[in-house]
């Protein structure tokens, strides 16, 4: 009896030890949950391997010859990899290293493995839905430089911020050579909460205060229509479900001559593949929308023959477009449905991946798809826009750049627009408007 309950104490204090044992990263160090306050991380757990190194090689080169578009493998025969490391893998880290190795010999845009939480064997989850100030930015040495400013955002209006502002210093932290995810981090908050920010702009220290509240879609702030009936629509303001938000919002305007599309600050991520197709189809009675190749052959995506959308169409577009917009666009401009108005954009449309978990964190990509131009061209560069209109800095400045940057709603622009590419859109239109009566 005394044996037994040695053993059941035994066993209680080894659960009680594991529970209260820290967790460690994959640098040894203790890894405790940030406080709560601006990042709101609040769990930790560590990684489990439940896959011997064998069979995470063998599965991968599974998955690649199942998936990847190209079938012949850049020329060489995918069955040689199968067996070259039988026997040659003790641990994970042999088969990462092995994979990544299988991988290099496809060239980009095949990616070698990674964790999914950078290089530490841990994962976060949110106490709340963080908020930023809506901008899209980038980490650089110098600090977190404003790339665009989304319309109706806190960052909004009154020049309070322009691209190429550059921060230095968040609520007096300095935001000088941070990570990407770091950078974020400092931005994104508390929903509501007040943020300072030390901006420096053409060499001059200022200071701005921004609300964290931007995730939000408002619509009225950033919609509106001319004198001339021409409509307005700021496609960043739109959710997941471009086709009937869109549909929904010009039932405010529809006795409208015209449409403006504005993409300007729309980032590719706020258009998904299939989204920026039903997009382009909602606006095309014929044609080919895209076209794309994959291990099966070359697919050709048609008009479904029904647009919703038969208005005469601007679309304005900037050179931080880039990814599944340019899919959209291509449609447009090459089935002649659109006038693109603007600059050059980014020419940085993303492979359609297929991403493979090897175990509950270690992942890696590999391209299941190409997508070709409507006329069956790849995907070479940037979209030149049917008409080039650049915009310097220094006119941004003179409030003649998005209009966002100087005015929270766009009715209340309209008594006296400055900016210069909706300029030239408004007259495009009615420059056909009076070509037609």
């Amino acid at each position: 009896m005394l044996r037994m309950n040695a053993i059941l104490l035994i066993a209680l204090a080894s659960l009680l030890l594991m529970f209260a044992a820290p967790s460690y990263g994959l640098d040894g160090r203790n890894s405790e949950p940030d406080p709560l306050g601006t990042t709101g991380l609040r769990s930790h757990t560590t990684i489990e391997f439940h896959r011997s190194p064998q069979e995470l090689y063998d599965n991968a080169w599974k998955t690649i010859k199942e998936v990847y578009y190209d079938q012949s493998f850049h020329g060489q025969d995918w069955n040689r990899w199968k067996r070259r490391y039988d026997g040659k893998l003790e641990t994970p880290s042999d088969a990462f290293e092995a994979i990544d190795t299988m991988l290099a010999s496809l060239a980009p845009p095949c990616y070698s493995t990674f964790w999914i939480s950078g290089m530490r064997l841990c994962s976060y989850d949110w106490d709340y839905s963080p908020k930023g100030i809506g901008v899209i930015h980038r980490a650089t040495k110098a600090g977190i430089v404003v790339e665009s400013v989304f319309a109706n955002s806190p960052a909004a209006g009154e020049s309070k911020l322009l691209p190429e502002d550059i921060i230095t210093e968040v609520d007096g932290i300095d935001a000088k050579g941070k990570s990407s995810i770091d950078a974020s981090r400092m931005l994104q908050g508390r929903p509501d909460t007040m943020v300072s920010l030390t901006v420096l702009r053409r060499g001059e220290k200022r200071k701005v205060d921004c609300s964290r509240s931007w995730n939000e879609y408002n619509f009225a702030a950033a919609t509106g229509m001319t004198k001339g009936r021409i409509a307005y629509i700021n496609a960043a303001c739109l959710g997941l479900h471009p086709v009937d938000e869109l549909t929904g919002e010009l039932k405010r305007f529809r006795n409208c001559r015209g449409l403006i599309l504005d993409l300007r600050c729309c980032d590719s991520f706020l258009l998904w593949h299939d989204e920026a197709q039903k997009l382009a189809d909602a606006f095309l009675t014929s044609g080919v929308i895209a076209r794309y190749r994959d291990k099966d052959g070359v697919h050709q995506i048609d008009a479904s023959r029904g647009a919703r959308f038969r208005m005469p169409l601007v679309v304005l577009v900037s050179k931080e477009n880039y990814g599944n917009v340019e899919l959209l666009l291509a449609a447009l401009q090459q089935t002649r449905r659109a006038i693109l108005v603007g600059e050059k954009t980014k020419g940085m449309l993303r492979p359609y991946t297929y991403v493979y978990k090897l175990t509950s964190q270690r992942i890696f990509h590999t391209k299941g798809r190409e997508y070709l131009t409507p006329s069956g061209e790849i995907f070479k560069g940037e979209i030149t826009p049917d008409e080039i209109v650049s915009v310097s800095m220094g006119e941004i400045e003179e409030g003649k750049g998005c209009w966002w940057l100087n005015q929270k709603h766009f009715e209340e622009y309209l008594s006296s627009p400055k900016d210069k590419q909706l300029n030239a859109a408004i007259n495009i239109l009615e420059a056909q408007f009076s070509k037609k009566s």
